[in-house]
This record gives structure tokens, C-alpha cells and sequence, in this order.
């Protein structure tokens, strides 16, 4: 009987000790386990995504140099994003302003093939159609020149 009630009381030493090492196993992992987390997250797109981690042991100083590696990601993601803006800005604006003498420049082309116009009509139609196409040329060399800075 003694042996059976030692062998019962061993049992739920073991059983608890089991317990307890699995908490305690839990426990120290978990950090682990946020930074994997964080790290999927980011690598999903998430940027903003921290660890959230503190703590003096190794743990908690590759959470610190995780969050500023991320964070570092981050802002140059958002140094990305608004180049691109810009860009797509900048290409929109140029568009309408190379529209804006094409269009003049054929209108007054359709104008001069009205064969009823005077000669001083004429005259004049040509000479804006010669002032747009002078714009055009020089919104054109102005996109090389900044294509010619960008490069360099």
C-alpha cells in the first residue's frame, strides 16, 4: 500500500511538474512567438506593425532592434510612396500643359483649312500656331533637362 501511495504521490508530483514546465516553457517563448508574429505582419505589408517588447535580457533587445529595423522600413516604404505620388503628380500636370498648345495648334490648323480666311487671318493663325509649337518645344526640352538632373 505504501508503495502504491507512493507511486499515486509521484504521479501528481510528475503531473505537476509537467504543468509547470509547460507554463514556464509558454512563458519564455512567448516573446519569441510576438516577434515571428510581427515579423509575418510586416512581411504581409503591415509596416506599422511593432513588437511592443521591453525587457534588459536578449529577448528584449532584438524586439528594440527589430522595432527600429521596422521602423526605418517603414519610413523609407513612406519616402517611396510619395515619390511616387509626386511623380504621378508631376506627369499629370506636364500632360495637360503639353495638351494645352497641341490643342491650340489644331484648332487653328482646322481654322486655316477654312479656305475663306484672309490673308492677314492667316497670317495671324500662323503666327500662334508658331508661338504654341515654340511652348511645346520648350516644355519639352524642360522635361529632358530634368530627365538629364534626375540621371545624374
Amino acid at each position: 500500500r505504501a508503495l502504491l501511495r507512493f507511486w499515486e504521490m509521484e504521479l501528481v508530483v510528475l503531473v505537476c511538474a509537467g504543468a509547470m514546465i509547460a507554463l514556464l516553457s509558454r512563458w519564455l517563448t512567448k516573446p519569441l512567438a510576438r516577434l515571428t508574429q510581427a515579423s509575418e505582419s510586416i512581411a504581409g505589408g503591415a509596416y506599422g506593425e511593432r513588437t511592443g517588447l521591453s525587457g534588459g535580457d536578449e529577448i528584449g533587445v532584438l524586439s528594440r532592434s527589430f522595432d527600429a529595423m521596422a521602423a526605418a522600413v517603414q519610413e523609407k516604404v513612406d519616402a517611396l510612396e510619395l515619390s511616387v505620388r509626386q511623380r504621378e503628380d508631376f506627369m499629370s500636370a506636364f500632360t495637360h500643359e503639353l495638351k494645352t498648345p497641341l490643342t491650340s495648334i489644331r484648332g487653328y490648323v482646322e481654322l486655316l483649312q477654312d479656305e475663306k480666311r484672309d490673308a492677314q487671318t492667316r497670317a495671324k493663325f500662323y503666327e500662334i500656331i508658331g508661338i504654341e509649337a515654340d511652348r511645346l518645344q520648350r516644355l519639352i526640352d524642360d522635361l529632358l533637362e530634368l530627365s538629364r538632373i534626375e540621371n545624374n
